[in-house]
């Protein structure tokens, strides 16, 4: 379901992962993913959702559980309001989308993982 190569980051991370389908889209699960200080958890489930067209297709959003709200204010982040059933659970959506042309053919998992380390990293701001 995963190329090899994003099967090969998420071991070389030590990531506990999961894949699955749910709607032509390849779900992955990080289990306890470490957050950023300055949200509510030290940790939650990860789920990124990659297009089947995976990895041409450029990806879009990603969720957690439990949700989390920033430390600083109690309050959730921006664009996080929002939560959403996936795989049988509930998930708090971080609507977040790059730009045209953002995605290159080169861009795999890791990528998109930089990009959510990013967006959590502000988001605890």
């Amino acid at each position: 379901m995963l190329p090899p190569a994003d099967e090969a980051y998420l071991e070389a991370k030590g990531h506990n992962h999961e894949v699955a389908i749910e709607d032509g889209m390849v779900c992955v699960i990080v289990r306890d993913y470490p957050l950023p200080a300055g949200l509510s958890a030290a940790s939650a489930d990860l789920l990124v959702r990659l297009p089947g067209t995976w990895p041409d297709g450029q990806p879009d959003m990603f969720w957690v559980d439990p949700p989390v709200r920033r430390t600083s204010d109690g309050c959730e982040p921006p664009q996080a309001e929002t939560r959403e059933p996936h795989l049988g659970r509930t998930w708090q959506r971080f609507s977040r989308h790059l730009g045209p042309g953002a995605w290159r053919p080169s861009d795999n998992l890791e990528s998109w993982m930089t990009v959510v380390r990013h967006e959590l990293t502000k988001a605890a701001e």
